[in-house]
């Protein structure tokens, strides 16, 4: 006769590490949320400001973009988190920025700030992706040593959060629907 060990106490101490593996191959498979939202209100206008992000599948070699609303200014800002992007031919102030869209590389000089992880982008630059996007076309942005690609399925509804209904529009709308 052969012995078998099919104890229910040694079976259950299986259960636990399964479960966890399990959790953790789904956990690895689900596809993180590219878009983050932030808002901050003021009672005065000009304090209030509003942040669109999009945060890159590979958060160590990939660009973060955030569109952030202040008032009626728009500015793009290009960040990562490891090293430091070099400046642009020795300008400390400068970061070289390449767009590829459609097979045509677009390059712009973006405002490097100190420390060399977060990159302005000028009104050129910010009109050129943000009108590529809402047309549905990806945009890949590189930086020294960085890339990302931004796929534009969302995009749409996920810039209308930076722009809000006006509130006498909104007014319009209840009276006309109540």
């Amino acid at each position: 006769m052969m012995a078998t060990n099919n104890h229910p106490i040694r079976s259950l101490h299986v259960l636990p590490a399964a479960m966890v593996l399990c959790l953790l191959l789904l956990s690895a498979c689900s596809k993180q949320n590219e878009w983050a939202f932030d808002q901050i209100e003021s009672q005065h206008k000009e304090h209030s400001s509003s942040k669109l992000t999009f945060v890159p599948q590979d958060p160590y070699n990939g660009i973060y973009v955030d569109w952030v609303q202040t008032s009626d200014i728009l500015k793009v800002y290009l960040t990562v988190n490891s090293t430091p992007i070099p400046p642009h031919q020795g300008e400390a102030k400068e970061a070289k920025v390449v767009f590829f869209i459609a097979g045509n590389n677009h390059t712009f000089i973006g405002y490097r700030f100190e420390g060399g992880q977060k990159i302005l982008l000028d009104e050129t630059a910010t009109h050129l992706l943000n009108a590529t996007l809402e047309r549905g076309q990806n945009v890949t942005i590189a930086l020294t040593g960085y890339r990302s690609t931004i796929h534009p399925k969302e995009f749409p509804q996920q810039i209308a959060k930076l722009y809000p209904t006006p509130k006498w529009k909104q007014m319009i709308d209840s009276y006309l629907f109540f």
